[in-house]
């Protein structure tokens, strides 16, 4: 117990007195990953499940020692379970390119706030299964996406002068989505105007919270 004492206290210390900034030309490398599931009932009838799960590396390169513009790659996979009598299934899966842009603001010597925006285009897929019950039938739909997004809350927690922790939240977090579903050559678009306070439905409720690391050369 008295080693986990004295190594916290040191990574403390640690944090506390390094000298973190950074400097045009610099480069470094994010990456992050989310999971969360949830499951309850409608009414007090249909029992609900969903879960969600991503990942997601990016190389960013300063401009200044506030701006940085990067380059991005993740994936996205989400499941949906529905049980009305027999269980309905909705699971998709995404991968992603992203291109955004950090503003960095340093409020101490430990907490950077670090503003995020955002344009990705994503493609991948969306199942939806029904029961035996009901015929057993399986729709698999062609599923691309895009949209350009404002995330205000991003902090950055300087560990080190070359690496750091990093939390993000989507509460406040708004933008615009274009969402496309082909099945049989048939599209199906939906366009969004979004503010998220908090990514909440009757299906998941959640804060879209997200933790990661930051790793400067």
């Amino acid at each position: 117990m008295k080693k986990l004492t004295v190594l916290f206290a040191s990574l403390m210390l640690l944090a506390s007195t390094s000298v973190f900034a950074q400097s045009k030309g610099q480069i470094w490398l994010d990456g992050n990953i989310h999971f969360n599931s949830y499951s309850g009932e409608a009414g007090g009838v249909d029992k609900l499940g969903n879960s969600a799960f991503g990942i997601n590396v990016s190389g960013n390169y300063m401009l200044d020692k506030n701006w940085s513009v990067g380059l991005g790659l993740g994936f996205e996979s989400t499941s949906r379970d529905v049980n009305i009598g027999p269980d309905y299934t909705d699971k998709t899966s995404m991968f992603t390119v992203t291109l955004q842009g950090h503003y960095f603001m340093k409020l101490n010597k430990v907490i950077t706030w670090t503003p995020r925006a955002y344009a990705y285009i994503g493609f991948g897929s969306e199942n939806d299964e029904s029961p035996m019950v009901f015929g057993g039938t399986k729709d698999e739909y062609d599923l691309s996406e895009m949209g350009l997004m404002i995330e205000p809350l991003n902090f950055q927690f300087n560990v080190s002068k070359n690496f750091a922790l990093t939390a993000a939240c989507d509460l406040a977090t708004f933008g615009y989505t274009h969402t496309k579903t082909t099945l049989n050559k048939v599209d199906d678009t939906d366009n969004n105007l979004t503010f998220k306070c908090g990514s909440w439905s009757e299906n998941l409720g959640n804060l879209g919270l997200r933790f990661g690391f930051r790793l400067f050369f």
